[in-house]
């Protein structure tokens, strides 16, 4: 009986009991460091990354640290109006109403702007630089 009493306690210590257990503490660390506040927060690996989708003040946002702690990217869901002048006016051409998900995004220093517009069949998702020019060598991060 004491056996399998002793089979049960160690069988319930898993890491379900600790969600990040899994998790080097320095990336952990970066990740509360920058984003004290972060809900429904949930990380993956990705290759040697590690990839933390949150809400971060009701909006999704994401960011990729690497093994090392360092914030490699990150991206924020943002509204229309908080776009620059240049990448509201590139989206001029669209009707408002087909233009979705809108990101900040940014990799080192540079930032850059994820605009999901919407189309009949497929939609598409267009990467912009500060002045509304399209970035066709960066992949859309999604």
């Amino acid at each position: 009986m004491c056996m399998i009493l002793m089979g049960i306690l160690l069988f319930s210590c898993d890491n379900d009991d600790y969600p990040h257990a899994e998790i080097p503490s320095v990336v952990l660390n970066e990740f509360w460091s920058h984003f004290p506040k972060a809900s429904d927060v949930e990380f993956t690996k990705t290759g040697d990354d590690y990839m933390v989708d949150f809400e971060w003040n009701g909006n999704d946002a994401g960011v990729v640290i690497a093994p090392a702690g360092v914030v490699i990217k990150e991206k924020m869901e943002i509204s229309f109006e908080e776009l620059p002048a240049g990448v509201k006016q590139a989206l001029g051409k669209f009707r408002k109403n087909k233009i979705g998900d809108i990101e900040i995004v940014k990799i080192n220093d540079n930032t850059f702007y994820h605009v999901e517009i919407k189309q009949f069949w497929l939609d598409k998702r267009i990467v912009l630089d500060t002045t509304g020019k399209e970035e066709n060598k960066l992949s859309y991060w999604h």
